[in-house]
């Protein structure tokens, strides 16, 4: 194969890339991305892309190429998406602030697309890009800094994350519902993978603790007795103990179970099959039940109405590329 050309993606469907075209099809899907040569021949490529919902899967593969996404970029084009790269042939050096990695195939990394990163890919490349809303993968606070620091492999749950990623290119068409709710179980995976790295303070009491704290959280969130006090009761512990485990969260317990059931909200404003539901019941689901404080929460932190970002989300989810 000519060092010039990109290799074909088995199996899913590409966008038609004119020559000198991939710079301005990376930039226009990953807002701000660029492309420059590693040696003498223009970069090339392929891409498919999927749309789950608010989660973005692209399979891409190319010649030898350096992609970044620059501090100009950032600031002019802010992301509040953590992106992941599993690399499916061919090794890519991943470095963003003082973390610089090499991913190889059947490995990935995560990092968040607001802050400037560099990707240098070798000649014959092929890899999986997702993106998944920061709000949506409901990390503690500095988990996901964490994460990008080392490469995850794709074994254990990492590796039904892979097998899922694998099949989206295969599934044909399918209803805006159903791809939502793909779109849940990716991130939902990526989450998994995360949490089951190999932490050095995963076995800690602390940790164990806070980990089970948060597993009732996220079942109990549409529960209106979710209180501080009712989780404290159920671990057995006291109130001010559970407070110093969330200690890093800014906003303390009750603020992490708002944000949480803001997110829940969030979620569901983006399922076509809760769009005759209105706002309000949507938000009572989730024992939200101030319209006022619903709206300027959700506005603040997520950069516009909830009315406004359900039609927006519906209208991307119905408008899948493929």
């Amino acid at each position: 194969m000519s060092p010039d050309k990109a290799p074909s993606l088995a199996g899913v469907r590409e966008s038609p890339v004119d020559d000198g075209g991939w710079g301005r099809v990376l930039e226009g899907r990953f807002r701000g991305l660029r492309s420059r040569p590693i040696g003498v021949h223009r970069p090339t490529g392929r891409l498919a892309q999927t749309r789950l919902g608010a989660v973005d899967v692209f399979t891409l593969a190319g010649n030898a190429q350096r992609v970044s996404r620059s501090a100009v970029a950032v600031r002019q084009i802010p992301l509040d998406v953590a992106k992941v790269t599993m690399m499916t042939r061919g090794a890519g050096r991943f470095s963003q602030g003082d973390t610089d990695l090499e991913v190889r195939p059947g490995e990935f990394a995560v990092y968040e697309a607001s802050r400037p990163y560099q990707l240098a890919l070798p000649d014959q490349w092929s890899c999986v890009v997702v993106t998944v809303p920061l709000a949506a993968l409901g990390l503690p606070t500095g988990a996901l800094s964490h994460a990008s620091t080392r490469v995850h492999r794709t074994v254990g749950v990492g590796g039904a994350l892979r097998s899922v990623l694998d099949e989206i290119g295969q599934i044909g068409a399918t209803s805006p519902g159903a791809r939502h709710r793909l779109g849940v179980a990716v991130t939902a995976l990526l989450t998994a993978t995360l949490a089951d790295a190999d932490d050095p303070v995963a076995d800690t009491p602390g940790r164990a603790l806070r980990n089970a704290v948060l597993d009732t959280v996220t079942s109990r969130l549409a529960d209106p007795s979710l209180s501080t006090a009712e989780l404290a009761r159920a671990h057995h512990v006291s109130p001010r103990t559970l407070q110093r485990l969330f200690e890093g969260e800014p906003r303390g317990v009750v603020g992490m179970i708002r944000d949480m059931r803001l997110d829940a909200v969030r979620l569901d404003l983006t399922d076509p099959a809760m769009r005759g539901r209105s706002i309000a019941d949507v938000a009572g689901r989730w024992c939200l039940t101030d319209p006022a404080w619903l709206s300027r929460t959700f506005r603040a932190r997520y950069g516009t109405s909830p009315s406004r970002y359900r039609i927006s989300a519906l209208a991307e989810s119905a408008s899948d590329p493929r």
